[in-house]
């Protein structure tokens, strides 16, 4: 679980000039004094905001079956259809000890041991992806090696080495979806699967300055 995390922390480091984005997020308040409200990214048409457990009640609307809760972490667990996929692992993700803030949501796909359907996985959701927000900001398509492999099983065991870096992020003012494919160690086995990441930038903004403020 701790990898999640990290991942969300990697992606949020990663937006540059988050401050400035969100202070051009257009509102709908008037007055000399008034404060812009940000939009929030949304997940299966939620805003990516609210607590964990107000953010749990709105996925369960959408049938996604919830599984567990790791307290510590503040993350919730489901299992449900996506995106016309099923079976895939879903993770709302909290900024805050208390769980006062979702930042984001992590999905992951079957796992698969064939490149080929790994591919055209995230061939097909990178494809859907473009069409609601454009061109990735991001994309890097690679096997870390000198010849680049051209067949299924040279393109597995790279990835299984961790030698593969497919990932595409796409950014909007409301926040930002990386998509990718990846191998995981996790301790009870290897998974490998494409996975798309969510991170609202509005809270992502205020978790890295409540982290200022503890400084």
């Amino acid at each position: 679980m701790k990898r999640l995390i990290l991942l969300l922390l990697v992606f949020v480091s990663l937006v540059g000039g988050a401050q400035s984005v969100v202070q051009r997020l257009s509102s709908n308040t008037t007055g000399r004094d008034s404060v812009p409200v940000p939009q929030h990214m949304k997940f299966m048409g939620i805003p990516i905001d609210g607590t964990l457990t107000s953010f749990t009640k709105e996925l369960k609307k959408k049938g996604l079956k919830h599984i567990e809760t790791f307290d510590r972490e503040q993350i919730k667990f489901f299992v449900g259809n996506f995106a016309g996929y099923t079976d895939c692992l879903v993770y709302a993700i909290a900024a805050s000890p208390e769980g006062s803030r979702v930042v984001g949501v992590v999905v992951t796909f079957a796992p698969d041991e064939k490149w080929s359907r790994l591919a055209s996985q995230y061939e097909t959701l990178k494809r859907r992806l473009t069409s609601k927000y454009g061109k990735p900001a991001t994309c890097v398509e690679r096997f870390q090696t000198y010849v680049q492999p051209n067949d299924d099983f040279m393109r597995m065991q790279y990835l299984k080495s961790d030698k593969c870096e497919y990932k595409c992020v796409f950014e909007t003012e409301e926040g930002m979806i990386a998509l990718e494919i990846s191998h995981k160690d996790w301790d009870f086995g290897d998974f490998n699967n494409v996975s798309l990441t969510y991170i609202d930038r509005a809270n992502g903004v205020a978790m890295d300055q409540d982290a200022i403020d503890d400084l």
